[in-house]
């Protein structure tokens, strides 16, 4: 990270591939060093909005299992933390 970096284009290239939560979560352990200001700002409320989108759409994922579930329709994620927890459920089941 001491060299120069073309951030922009690493913050494009990260939207681009849905890689934003990812490269954010690795500057974080290296405490942003080197990352521009604006750039850091942009990757934190990327993370942020993309952490508030999965909480939404784990909460509708549940609605619809449950849903689902009371039409005695078996239905499992195919992937993430919801097939972990789906699995979980129907190993205890």
């Amino acid at each position: 990270l001491g060299q120069e970096i073309g951030w922009s284009r690493i913050l494009q290239q990260a939207k681009a591939n849905g890689l934003v939560p990812l490269v954010t979560r690795n500057l974080q352990q290296v405490g942003f060093r080197g990352v521009p200001t604006q750039i850091r700002a942009e990757l934190e409320t990327s993370y942020r909005r993309n952490a508030l989108r999965n909480v939404l759409l784990r909460g509708e994922l549940i609605r619809v299992l449950k849903a689902l579930g009371q039409a005695r329709v078996r239905a499992m994620p195919l992937k993430g933390l919801a097939l972990a927890e789906s699995l979980a459920a129907f190993v205890e089941a």
